[in-house]
């Protein structure tokens, strides 16, 4: 009996372990048909650090977005964090802060007050060492936006001037 329960443990296992790497595999593909449809990096002369402290600061975009964004307020401080941030024009957004990764310089968040054809617009931040310069930093901001054609390149537009704008704004902070 022993004998057969070992089989039966080494097959039971053996289909488990094939499920699991199916399922990866599936995660895998899934994961793989995301696509950016903003991307921007910007150069500073500051160490990754000098830039977290300022972009770090969620309730705060203001003091980075050139003028851009008027004002931003958080609701909390456990993850995740919901903002309200308004614009120059009078338009109002609101958003989820997904993560702040202090050690991976790493900021994500979602837009939750989506524009009418537009199904999700998930924008983020990365913080790096410049490969070239060890006293510079990259700063890249992207974003995927699902939904129709139409009014992705609508949102697609906003969002490369929300992030020309943190481009500048930080640009004026940190290269004085």
């Amino acid at each position: 009996m022993k004998r057969f329960s070992k089989k039966l443990l080494m097959v039971y296992t053996g289909g488990m372990l094939s499920l699991l790497g199916f399922s990866a595999k599936a995660q895998m593909a899934e994961a793989q048909k995301q696509t950016i449809n903003v991307s921007k990096t910007t150069t500073y002369n500051v160490s990754p650090s000098e830039v977290w402290e300022i972009v770090s600061k969620v309730n705060q975009v203001e003091s980075y977005a050139n003028g851009y964004v008027s004002s931003s307020v958080t609701n909390g401080s456990e993850f995740p964090i919901t903002r309200t941030m308004k614009f120059k024009s009078g338009v109002e957004r609101k958003d989820v802060v997904q993560q702040l990764n202090e050690p991976y310089k790493f900021y994500c968040f979602n837009i939750t007050s989506l524009p009418q054809g537009i199904e999700e617009a998930t924008l983020a931040c990365t913080i790096t060492l410049n490969e070239t310069d060890s006293n510079k930093s990259d700063v890249k901001w992207w974003a995927i936006v699902k939904g129709n054609a139409e009014s992705k390149k609508k949102l697609i537009a906003e969002i490369e001037n929300e992030f020309d704008n943190y481009a500048e704004g930080l640009k004026k902070l940190l290269n004085k």
